[in-house]
């Protein structure tokens, strides 16, 4: 979904998701703004030391032989958005342009 996030924005991909999902984004995505502003970066700046158990922990946890599983699932050729002058469905938005690429 990255190369349609960087062409049409999130908010384009959020409002063409499922009600649930949607609903999930809005909802948990000011919380992960917190966490990483508040706590997460200000922890890397301070210095703070990583805790090495519960790095190896989150190593050890079962979700990555899933997201291997996953990822071996995945088709080989790349994912591409078209990114011409047209706006509307299919098309990135003009925003996204250098206008000075075009100069």
């Amino acid at each position: 979904l990255n190369p349609y996030m960087h062409a049409r924005g999130v908010a384009f991909m959020v409002d063409n998701c499922s009600f649930t999902a949607r609903l999930g984004s809005r909802k948990w995505a000011p919380r992960f703004d917190y966490i990483l502003d508040q706590q997460a970066y200000v922890a890397v700046d301070e210095g703070i030391e990583v805790d090495q158990e519960l790095k190896q922990q989150f190593l050890d946890h079962d979700v990555h032989a899933a997201l291997a599983v996953c990822s071996e699932l995945r088709p080989s050729v790349d994912i591409s958005v078209e990114t011409d002058d047209a706006v509307g469905a299919g098309k990135a938005r003009l925003e996204y342009k250098s206008s000075k690429a075009n100069a």
